[in-house]
């Protein structure tokens, strides 16, 4: 009986330390791009001096998540359940209209972290067009 009482506890404690050591959710699979954005593409693709503005605008909304030269790693973002998304990184090099949609609408309606905000009623059009210029100057 004491043997089955101690494989017992070895079993919860493997299960308990396996529950610790569980990765963070991960982000939810994209969605399908929906009208209006479908097939927009960015006005400023390369344009130098949208990607200088569209800096500011990033380093006064997104860098305080995503961090100063976009790798996710800002402060805001260290206690979010979802880490942000590290825009050097591929998902970056979603397309346009995507990434128009994610910034506008927020995370959870584009099916990624529902910690992204909805940036339409903070950021015009044309300021989420200049950010994704400068996103796109991470690659």
């Amino acid at each position: 009986m004491k043997k089955l009482q101690g494989l017992f506890y070895v079993l919860i404690c493997a299960l308990m330390l396996a529950a610790c050591a569980a990765k963070p959710a991960a982000a939810p699979a994209a969605k399908e791009v929906p009208a209006p954005y479908a097939g927009m593409k960015n006005t400023y693709d390369g344009n130098a001096e949208a990607a200088a503005e569209g800096k500011q605008i990033y380093m006064d909304n997104c860098a305080t998540c995503h961090g100063d030269s976009g790798k996710g790693d800002g402060p805001g973002g260290a206690s979010l359940k979802i880490k942000p998304a590290d825009l050097s990184e591929p998902a970056a090099n979603d397309p346009d209209d995507f990434l128009i949609w994610l910034i506008s609408e927020g995370g959870a309606a584009a099916g990624k972290s529902p910690d992204m905000p909805v940036w339409k009623e903070t950021l015009s059009q044309d300021e989420i067009m200049k950010v994704l210029t400068h996103i796109r100057s991470y690659k």
